[in-house]
């Protein structure tokens, strides 16, 4: 492995994305495996009980407990672009991650960050003023963003004064040009193939690109160094072996550079 300083890479996964009687992932198989959950706060998915029930099974597993703030779509499941003022978008945030926030409290733990979810997420990388309303919103949590590295996700958080984490997604591709591709327009990505992209973010500072399949992305992670985490998708239909292929393989490097 190459000699990079980095302390720890930690491993988020998108967690209480079922609704009701219809259950989307087996989060008690995942849960265990992950350092940091972010729970969908009922506009993407979810609901109240199920929110509760998630952090319930994260304080069990002494598991990062983050919000996971979507767009209000529960048909489109959150990934479809809806065209918000900036305060609609800020508002949006306080409203989900207060409702996340408070069943944090009620069973005596944490909200430990903030993740936008799927097109809201997207939609903060394209306008600098909806960007602005959301992390200003995030910063009355006093809790850190997670977010693309290199991005006005980023920029933005230290302009305003917001902890930033940067992640990687390695269960879905980025373009040639370094930019994240929507997980409905990525091709699907293995176990073995994920845990290979944590060691090449890792080690070269780079992920695949889409196309090629040998080509890398053109402009560098800059995670030399730095805490990192590495998202994973609970809602792919291998999403159970990812984590695992993916935690072996982070445990690995933390083990290595200690």
């Amino acid at each position: 492995m190459a000699t990079n300083p980095l302390k720890k890479i930690e491993l988020n996964c998108d967690m209480g994305e079922s609704l009701g009687r219809w259950i989307l992932a087996d989060d008690e198989a995942i849960m265990p495996h992950i350092d940091a959950c972010n729970i969908a706060a009922g506009f993407h998915a979810s609901d109240p009980t199920t929110i509760h029930k998630t952090v319930r099974l994260a304080k069990k597993d002494n598991i990062q407990i983050g919000a996971h703030p979507g767009f209000g779509d529960l048909v489109g499941f959150g990934r479809r672009t809806m065209l918000l003022s900036p305060e609609e978008v800020a508002d949006l945030i306080t409203y989900q991650a207060g409702a996340v926030q408070a069943f944090c409290q009620r069973q005596g733990v944490t909200m430990s960050h903030i993740k936008p979810h799927g097109a809201l997420y997207f939609y903060l990388l394209s306008d600098q003023k909806i960007c602005t309303a959301a992390v200003e919103a995030i910063k009355a949590f006093n809790v850190p963003m997670y977010g693309l590295p290199n991005s006005i996700q980023e920029s933005t958080c230290a302009s305003l004064g917001v902890p930033f984490v940067p992640e990687i997604f390695v269960d879905i591709e980025y373009s040639a040009e370094g930019n994240l591709i929507p997980p409905a327009k990525s091709k699907p990505i293995s176990p073995e193939e994920c845990a290979e992209r944590v060691r090449m973010a890792f080690e070269n500072d780079h992920l695949p690109a889409q196309q090629p399949a040998s080509a890398t992305t053109t402009k560098p992670l800059n995670l030399k160094g730095k805490h990192f985490s590495v998202c994973l998708h609970s809602d792919f239909k291998a999403a159970v072996d990812n984590v695992k292929a993916v935690r072996q393989m982070i445990d690995s490097i933390n083990n290595k550079n200690v």
